[in-house]
């Protein structure tokens, strides 16, 4: 039980069924119309607030209806694999430099490149034994394999370093 805490905790494939994968494309199908409801008031709210009212959109509910769809999807999302960190926040940043701020080009790339990157960093996780990592860092962790939540908090701690040397320089 403490093992599948700690792979919950840290973010884990390993669990998962198929199960689980029917679970997800319900609530998916079930949130859906609201991301779809969500991405042009997204657009309005990034030329803020003054902008958005003269528009004719109601700043409050926009943002109640975006926070509330945010919140559903990582909640589907933690409620299946765990607290699998920095997805929501690399893959956005990266994307939006080759599609711009549109959210109606943004959010659809950024699904599937965060589904892209959690597979290719659980295939990278599953065939990777912490051995080598032990070798490369000198502490003793065995051989278990590592969670591919704490492959994920590497990489997208090392993507906000390059962030932050972008912004200081």
């Amino acid at each position: 039980d403490a093992q599948e805490l700690i792979a919950w905790l840290s973010g884990s494939l390993s669990a998962t069924t198929w199960s689980d994968v029917k679970l997800v494309s319900f609530s998916l199908l079930l949130i859906s119309p609201l991301v779809l409801l969500s991405i042009p008031r997204t657009n309005l709210m990034q030329l803020g607030d003054d902008l958005t009212t003269g528009l004719g959109q109601n700043v409050k509910s926009g943002r109640a209806l975006v926070l509330f769809t945010a919140c559903g999807l990582t909640a589907i999302a933690v409620s299946t694999v765990g607290s699998i960190s920095f997805v929501g926040l690399i893959v956005p940043h990266m994307l939006r430099w080759f599609t711009g701020s549109d959210q109606r080009r943004l959010v659809p790339a950024a699904a599937l490149a965060g589904g892209l990157l959690v597979m290719i960093t659980d295939l990278f996780a599953r065939n990777l034994k912490a051995n080598f990592l032990s070798d490369l860092t000198g502490l003793p962790m065995g051989s278990a394999t590592l969670p591919v939540g704490v492959y994920l908090a590497l990489l997208g701690g090392l993507f906000f370093l390059l962030l932050l040397r972008r912004v200081r320089v």
